[in-house]
């Protein structure tokens, strides 16, 4: 199974690497792994890593749009910062139940979910994860 990225997404994301990436909790190689061979896992699988691209590119818009506003401070860049915040939360939150979802039927079909641990009940861990996963699938297209 192979996740692509859309070429106009991957300057916007890698704008946002500042320093070296560090790794995700379980690797995507690993993920591929434990789900090769189960359609619906790897289906999935697949609507996980478009969620956590969709997250890291609404990051990249609201990094790019709260700088706009450090330069200029207007009614209009408020209500446009708004709706890129709002955006990016609504995106976070459909990325966190892909992340869980994907969790459960790992486990359910008795494979690695143990993983998920350490992102349970902690909002910006899903978020850190949604966007390594993203950083290391650009690293691995290099």
């Amino acid at each position: 199974m192979r996740f692509e990225i859309p070429e106009e997404s991957v300057e916007k994301i890698i704008g946002l690497a500042e320093k070296e990436i560090p790794k995700p909790i379980i690797s995507l190689e690993e993920l591929e792994k434990g789900c090769e061979g189960d359609e619906d896992l790897e289906e999935l699988l697949g609507e996980m890593l478009s969620r956590c691209l969709r997250y890291t590119e609404s990051v990249a818009r609201y990094k790019e749009v709260a700088m706009e506003i450090g330069e200029a401070d207007t009614i209009d860049f408020q209500s446009v910062f708004r709706d890129v915040d709002e955006l990016r939360s609504r995106t976070h939150d459909v990325t966190v139940d892909s992340i869980n979802i994907i969790s459960r039927e790992l486990t359910r079909k008795g494979k690695n979910s143990a993983w998920i641990n350490q992102l349970a009940g902690n909002r910006a861990a899903y978020g850190r994860f949604a966007i390594t996963l993203t950083f290391s699938r650009l690293i691995d297209k290099r």
